[in-house]
């Protein structure tokens, strides 16, 4: 029997980002995907497996687990289709220098089939074998044409080859209500994935296809975001902070009806136009960066410490003081962030006005 406590079920919410590339390694465009993951090692593989069930599979699987440990009974990734019924897909990841052949996995098939005979686990609804290679032509022949070849094969290799190997030190024999159980299987759930259709899916989300397989600059995504005519309601505040420096440095107060042709503004337009320019980075941000780890809040970050002292200086009026500090974060070395190679002086000038629309840089001087 098989301890309970030796299996771990990790639960996949938000994917870890444990053997994810580092920033320099993403940024490459010399390696090929199929390279990557013949790079990986079998738990990074393992976890994008999980990842890619996760991501690109959502309107499938409400439910995907890591299951490992001593007693995992043959499971490596269980994706449900329905959890309270027990329904799921079976993914079986073997991460080898070549493609998968019959041999490499046969004891799998004899674990799959002993399990769910003994009813420590539920027979899948499909059972895939996931391997960065494929499979060899041998094994897509036996699995083909409904898995008859590969039950007849099972069948003859049981007793010599398989028996032994599915628990350690037991010999269980294909016999009795065990071979009634085998002849009634349904070896149509055996099928595989190939590694381009796993590749293409994560490409096509490709919110984490960027971080495990890089590919430099030209990878990103880019967008382009046209300022709207009117100001939009995710401008407002900012918008309101540079209003009113304008105010404090005139003679009257600067509205929204009133701007149009004075002195402030191609200042105005300019303005809006880079917090555009930023917003368009924040978009390419979200499609590469996971949820707790957004490169483009990296950015506000740097930029927010690097203005900091030109902030803090004294002004006449809060447009000598935008004026200022815009310009200062304009000539900001942006290092160590994926977004860089997307960044240029207008995108940081924006950076300043997103920082101003979360009331972090404010230009009034007089409060």
């Amino acid at each position: 029997m098989h301890n309970k406590d030796q299996i771990t079920k990790e639960a996949v919410i938000e994917p870890t980002r444990m053997h994810m590339l580092s920033n320099e390694e993403r940024l490459r465009y010399d390696i090929a995907p199929k390279e990557r993951l013949a790079l990986m090692d079998e738990d990074t593989y393992e976890e994008l497996v999980a990842v890619w069930a996760y991501a690109c599979l959502k309107s499938k699987y409400k439910d995907v687990y890591r299951i490992g440990g001593a007693g995992d009974k043959g499971r490596d990734i269980c994706a449900y289709i329905d959890l309270s019924q027990d329904k799921y897909d079976l993914y079986q990841c073997k991460h080898y220098k070549n493609a998968l052949t019959y041999s490499d996995i046969n004891i799998e098939f004899g674990k799959l089939i002993y399990y769910s005979f003994i009813k420590a686990i539920s027979v899948p609804s499909k059972y895939y074998f996931m391997a960065p290679l494929g499979i060899s032509p041998s094994l897509l022949d036996l699995i083909k044409d409904k898995g008859k070849l590969l039950k007849n094969k099972l069948k003859s290799d049981w007793n010599t080859k398989i028996h032994n190997k599915i628990i350690e030190k037991q010999s269980i024999l294909l016999a009795g209500e065990l071979l009634d159980y085998f002849d009634n299987f349904n070896f149509e759930i055996i099928d595989c994935i190939s590694p381009d259709c796993f590749i293409d899916d994560l490409k096509k989300e490709g919110h984490y296809y960027f971080f495990y397989f890089g590919g430099g600059i030209n990878s990103l995504p880019s967008y382009n975001i046209l300022v709207p005519n009117n100001v939009a309601v995710n401008e407002v505040a900012y918008i309101k902070h540079l209003l009113d420096a304008y105010t404090e440095d005139s003679s009257y107060d600067i509205t929204i009806k009133n701007i149009t042709g004075s002195t402030y503004d191609k200042h105005f337009s300019r303005s809006r136009e880079s917090f555009y320019k930023a917003e368009s980075v924040a978009m390419i941000s979200k499609e590469i960066s996971p949820a707790t780890d957004d490169e483009f809040e990296k950015l506000k970050n740097d930029v927010l410490n690097h203005v900091g002292d030109t902030y803090d200086e004294d002004y006449n009026s809060g447009y000598e003081r935008v004026k200022a500090v815009t310009k200062e974060a304009s000539h900001f070395q942006v290092k160590q962030n994926l977004l860089a190679p997307k960044i240029g002086s207008n995108e940081l000038r924006g950076v300043c006005f997103q920082l101003s629309n979360e009331d972090k840089l404010i230009w009034k001087i007089k409060q």
